[in-house]
């Protein structure tokens, strides 16, 4: 496969844990036949110091009533927003992106937004049955318990879709191709849309 000659896609699969979302990173390059640098949380999250790990500095894990939740402080924070303007460099140099994220927060959102401005980005929603996510979170035996119910509902918080995708019942090859159905037929607005949200919710 060559680099495609039009201007690359910044693809953002945003969901909760055990809903799909690395699946369907792994086949969209496949699908769409193009080539596309996969990133997202938790290769940012592999990549910080292990000191920094269950500290309040870095990432940590807390229990809520609704189960786990990931909490990123401050150096976390800023090794995100280092990661997330050094992609949106292979942007520039004309690779598309698709970024399995888990939107934890707002600093998050806004670190998407502050680096990929811009561009040709598409926000895809991945949603999952409750009860099938956590018995995939379960199944898989690598993924902190209570994970997929802790974000299920925060890391959709402020965010809005060109496309949402419910894998309860679907196959990842089946999801990847609605997503290569609308890049390959639409412009992404979502994004844009969240940028103008967020920039009129600023202090001036």
């Amino acid at each position: 496969m060559e680099r495609s000659a039009s201007s690359p896609d910044v693809v953002i699969l945003n969901g909760t844990s055990s809903a799909g979302k690395s699946s369907i990173a792994q086949w969209l390059p496949m699908t769409l036949d193009r080539p596309m640098v996969c990133s997202g949380l938790d290769v940012v999250l592999m990549s910080m110091p292990i000191k920094l790990h269950g500290h309040r500095d870095g990432p940590y894990f807390e229990s809520i009533a609704d189960g786990t939740v990931i909490r990123l402080g401050p150096t976390a924070i800023e090794i995100a927003r280092a990661w997330h303007q050094a992609q949106a460099t292979l942007v520039r140099q004309g690779f598309s992106l698709v970024l399995d994220e888990a939107i934890v927060c707002e600093q998050l959102l806004e670190s998407l937004i502050d680096a990929f401005k811009g561009m040709r980005v598409w926000l895809v929603g991945v949603v999952c049955d409750e009860a099938v996510a956590v018995a995939r979170e379960e199944a898989r035996g690598d993924r902190q318990p209570g994970l997929a119910r802790g974000l299920a509902e925060l890391v959709h918080r402020d965010v809005e879709y060109d496309l949402v995708l419910d894998t309860t019942a679907i196959s990842v090859q089946a999801a990847s191709e609605c997503v290569a159905r609308l890049i390959n037929s639409a412009d992404p607005t979502a994004f844009e849309r969240v940028t103008q949200l967020r920039s009129a919710s600023r202090p001036t």
